[in-house]
């Protein structure tokens, strides 16, 4: 082997079994059942060993003198409820279908409850749930097309009226905006403030369907979380639930005909907080990070690239975490930056290597 500088990888089985095994480690999730818990709960315990076990060898390899960076993205939660944005949208009037036939007969059959989850929960009682994960993304998302033409969708929506609608898996909110999308309706301005204004504030009434307290925690417009030259790609309305069960489900526009609907599929999902742990000579031993101010996902980049010597892209999100440094590396390497935009050496890639990329998604899942 030759010298390296960095080395990474990327565990991704601990991802897959928390979101469609929660339940089985999990005894007050509706889904737990005892006796499917009792047979297959201990190899999911046996496979986090086997990461544990994984993960040392990996140290042992790397050797004494290696600086190592242990990070999860994000924490793990049970899932009880999805939240179908456009099915709300629709009740409160910021939705509005057209009044074609087609239309009409398939918000019949919706309201009836023909619905993508109608169909999903009668494959997983004929046996073929499964089939979800034996096609990869592109196919899926192919297949959502597809069902996209058949089922309740945007495609019904009359956007002559329209002011909002919900695209995506966490809460996103989207104004129909004259000049951004392509029938946009809220004029730019003061229009579209008073309307997004309207808007949250209906969210904000929302309460919590078991508990006296709103069902949302947090209500962001777009410009308090994104910044930089696409920010205008960005949703206007970014919800988190304040009890992060309840989770928003966009992989189809109308996938059911209610605006809560109790989890089924994956049992587990994604929580705000995650794991970071920091090992090696520069680093404080024995330190702990102070929870009422963590680091953010967004400090780890510059805080690596600090470790390595490397200069910080001036327009870098985050910041460097000093404070898991010992004080005398710090005091030996001051944070430097460089232009992010520099001359790069650009090129391109062969076809050779344009099919081995190719053939790589293919394996990962990301192409069908």
């Amino acid at each position: 082997t030759r010298p390296w500088d960095l080395a990474a990888f990327h565990i991704f089985g601990t991802d897959r079994i928390q979101h469609e095994l929660w339940h089985l480690l999990d005894p007050t999730h509706p889904d737990h059942d005892p006796r499917e818990a009792e047979a297959h709960a201990p190899e999911v315990i046996a496979f986090f060993e086997r990461v544990d076990r994984c993960i040392a060898e990996i140290l042992a390899t790397a050797g004494s003198g290696v600086s190592v960076v242990l990070l999860s993205d994000h924490g793990f939660g049970p899932i009880r409820s999805y939240l179908v944005f456009n099915n709300w949208l629709l009740a409160e009037g910021f939705l509005h279908l057209k009044g074609s036939v087609g239309s009409r007969l398939k918000y019949r059959l919706f309201r009836l409850g023909f619905t993508p989850d109608f169909c999903y929960r009668l494959l997983m009682r004929l046996g073929f749930a499964h089939l979800r994960h034996s096609q990869g993304i592109g196919t899926r998302y192919r297949i959502f097309e597809a069902l996209d033409r058949i089922f309740l969708s945007l495609r019904d929506v009359d956007w002559t009226r329209t002011v909002a609608y919900a695209k995506g898996n966490f809460g996103q909110i989207y104004l129909n905006v004259r000049g951004r999308e392509p029938h946009g309706i809220v004029e730019p301005g003061r229009h579209y403030e008073e309307t997004r204004d309207r808007l949250i504030e209906a969210l904000a009434a929302i309460p919590h369907p078991e508990r006296e307290e709103p069902l949302f925690a947090e209500i962001y417009r777009g410009e308090e979380i994104y910044t930089g030259e696409q920010h205008a790609l960005a949703p206007d309305i970014l919800l988190l639930p304040g009890d992060m069960s309840f989770k928003a489900l966009g992989s189809m526009d109308f996938i059911t005909n209610r605006f809560i609907q109790r989890s089924y599929g994956q049992s587990g999902d994604h929580r705000m907080d995650g794991i970071l742990v920091m090992h090696g000579i520069p680093f404080r031993q024995g330190h702990r990070i102070d929870a009422r101010i963590p680091p953010r996902i967004l400090d780890i980049t510059p805080t690596i690239l600090y470790l390595m010597g490397l200069p910080l892209p001036d327009d870098l999100d985050g910041e460097v975490l000093l404070d898991l440094f010992t004080e005398r590396f710090r005091s030996e390497r001051q944070i430097t930056y460089a232009p992010a935009h520099g001359g790069g050496s650009g090129g391109t890639i062969s076809p050779e290597e344009e099919e081995e990329v190719r053939k790589n998604l293919i394996r990962l899942g990301y192409l069908g």
